[in-house]
């Protein structure tokens, strides 16, 4: 999803730096399991314990709550923490200890993508709120390897009339099911959606 995208691209920039940028998953699948979830987040305290680092990054709360508390008991005083999603689609036990963990200021730096997932955290506690920093996001564009023509080919996609393309993962907070259901009422017009994720045969059962 968005979250490699973001983290590759700060690597390489970190990279161009002369920076050495290890990055760490605490899951590979949106539809991991808690205990799978648990584990992974387990696993990268003890990294972060038995590493040497001199500065952490992390991106959604489990992650956001590990690199605050563990990298704060380290010693690590360069710690960001990227809020990436909106506090109401986050499980309300990570919600809540998110929470807390701000609170407490464990968040040296605590990035927001946009005005709105900013005014989600507007009835957080004011220590929380105050080591918010907003920074909206940009990628890359990415250079064309081949031509429109090849690439829907490539795909099995016939260039027949206007195409509609969405890129995302496929789950309830990038709501392509608008996209599907305004269809009929777009005549010769294809949609093509490029990702994967827990709606997949919901979206392609519709």
């Amino acid at each position: 999803g968005g979250v490699l995208t973001l983290a590759q691209t700060l690597a390489d920039g970190l990279g161009r730096h002369g920076i050495t940028v290890e990055t760490v998953y605490l899951f590979d699948e949106i539809s991991s399991g808690k205990l799978t979830r648990l584990g992974g987040a387990l696993r990268a305290a003890g990294r972060i314990l038995t590493g040497r680092y001199d500065g952490l990054m992390a991106y959604q709360a489990t992650a956001c709550i590990v690199v605050g508390t563990i990298g704060w008991l380290k010693g690590i005083p360069a710690r960001i923490v990227h809020q990436t999603t909106q506090p109401s689609e986050t499980i309300a036990p990570i919600r809540w200890l998110d929470r807390l963990v701000g609170a407490l200021r464990l968040y040296p730096v605590n990035v927001v993508n946009s005005l709105w997932t900013q005014s989600q955290f507007a009835s957080y506690p004011e220590p929380y709120r105050r080591s918010l920093r907003l920074i909206e996001h940009g990628v890359t564009t990415p250079v064309a390897r081949r031509t429109r023509g090849k690439t829907w080919q490539a795909y099995g996609v016939p260039d027949d009339g206007p195409i509609l393309l969405n890129t995302g993962r496929l789950a309830d907070q990038k709501n392509q099911v608008v996209l599907i259901r305004a269809l009929p009422g777009l005549p010769g017009v294809r949609l093509v959606i490029a990702g994967g994720g827990p709606l997949q045969a919901d979206y392609q059962a519709l």
